[in-house]
């Protein structure tokens, strides 16, 4: 597993974690700001720029 900086913090955490409350599903009082199964899966497939 990869992992990186958190800031500029001596924090170092999982790459795959950035983000994973972004992915989910939508409810009308909470998580409001997630996206569906369809955009999560192309954020997924989407080849990284990280380095």
């Amino acid at each position: 597993m990869e992992y990186t900086r958190l800031g500029v913090t001596d924090i170092t955490i999982p790459r795959l974690c950035i983000g994973g409350m972004s992915f989910g599903r939508v409810f009308p009082d909470f998580h409001q700001w997630v996206i569906d199964q369809p955009a999560t899966q192309a954020v997924i497939a989407r080849p990284s720029s990280w380095g």
